[in-house]
């Protein structure tokens, strides 16, 4: 009890630090103690937290946009030999058809070159020789012309491959 009569609700103690004219305030119970102390460090870990939520949404992938055509499902491969179609706008033939790009095994191949043509016939040859599945996944964008994708197509065809399923959107 204080000089009032009231019970006072904290504890200061009477010692005084050296060179320090305040009241130092000490609480009674050693939770409290425990709960200050931690306080730091979880505030820590929400703010880690926090910055990984936040910051991993707006992760860029590095690659190419490829649009899709939406088509129904019919029949369906499981391979994990992908290639990929996309239309090369920076380039156009000398008659005006549209060049192609086919990306395998992170190399770019241009179908109107021949020697970029056969590049790709051997790489693909070789990769289908240790292979006993022959199906292959073929990504088109569907900026690709008809004409371009049955170039492509003929291509995979000539390597040896067995199936080659046209990936859509469902």
């Amino acid at each position: 009890m204080n000089s009032e009569g009231k019970q006072s609700l904290f504890q200061w103690s009477s010692r005084r630090s050296a060179g320090d004219d305040r009241l130092r305030y000490r609480p009674t119970a050693r939770i409290n103690q425990v709960l200050f102390g931690l306080i730091p460090w979880i505030n820590v870990v929400v703010l880690m937290l926090a910055v990984v939520v936040a910051l991993g949404s707006h992760l860029v992938v590095p690659g190419i946009p490829v649009g899709i055509p939406r088509g129904t499902f019919h029949d369906g491969i499981s391979t994990d030999l992908v290639l990929v179609v996309v239309p090369d706008a920076s380039q156009r033939n000398v008659t005006g058809v549209q060049d192609v790009q086919v990306f395998f095994q992170n190399e770019r191949y241009r179908v109107s070159i021949p020697g970029h043509v056969q590049q790709f016939q051997q790489r693909l040859s070789e990769v289908l020789a240790r292979r006993s599945n022959k199906d292959a996944l073929l990504y088109v964008d569907a900026a690709v012309a008809q004409s371009s994708l049955a170039r492509v197509v003929d291509v995979l065809r000539n390597t040896g491959l067995e199936r080659v399923n046209i990936v859509t959107k469902p």
